[in-house]
């Protein structure tokens, strides 16, 4: 069974889709959605907890791009960040990771806003920083 919706899908409750779902604009789940085989957003997706996927795959392709540039000074960049441990208010989880307001002042192409409960946050694409690691751990080998 495949569900497609053309426009945006907004869950508030729970959904359990048994095959594949489509969503050709947005997606916003503030419940649970369980989807039994596939998932396809077409603009963006907003899940308000955690998302458990056995595998991501991101568009990489070269004729996907423009302005292509290898990353420079990249060692310099990553020892800039600062790690951190925390605990969730929402829910007094511990985490570790990134603060997204100091890594937009040392990579700002990684940070992005979102809008949750009528306030604007911002989060850390963390796929987006291979890129420098790779290039940082290639400086090392070179250095």
């Amino acid at each position: 069974m495949t569900t497609t919706i053309h426009k945006n899908l907004d869950v508030k409750g729970n959904a359990d889709i048994k095959g594949n779902e489509t969503v050709g604009g947005s997606l916003t789940v503030t419940g649970s959605e369980t989807i039994a085989q596939g998932l396809t957003v077409g603009l963006s997706g907003t899940f308000g907890g955690q998302v458990i996927a056995t595998s991501v795959i991101e568009a990489s392709d070269e004729r996907l791009k423009s302005n292509i540039a290898t990353i420079s000074g990249a060692i310099d960049k990553l020892l800039a960040l600062r790690c951190v441990t925390f605990d969730w208010i929402k829910d007094g989880r511990h985490g570790s990771g990134l603060i997204a307001q100091e890594v937009a002042n040392v990579l700002p192409n990684v940070v992005i806003d979102f809008e949750q409960d009528g306030h604007t946050y911002k989060a850390v694409n963390y796929s987006q920083l291979w890129g420098y690691l790779v290039e940082a751990l290639k400086e090392l080998e070179i250095g």
